[in-house]
């Protein structure tokens, strides 16, 4: 417990309620970022032939995740 405790005083240890906060922070980036996915994929894809269409949603989704492994939401 003490070792604990030192940890928190030198900064080292982040409070339950600040880690909550910004797992929520960044689940909800991801779920506006997603759901906003239709509506580009919409725009950019009416009337397009299905290859064309696929290309565009694998782009969205490559976005996405390379948005997701960098951290950047």
């Amino acid at each position: 417990m003490r070792q604990l405790q030192t940890e928190a005083l030198e900064g080292k240890l982040l409070s339950a309620v600040e880690v909550r906060a910004s797992w929520s922070a960044a689940m909800a980036a991801l779920r506006d970022r997603a759901l906003g996915m239709a509506d580009r994929i919409g725009s950019r894809g009416a009337m397009l032939p299905e290859n064309e269409l696929r290309a565009i949603v694998q782009a969205e989704v490559r976005d996405l995740l390379e948005v997701l492994s960098r951290g950047n939401l």
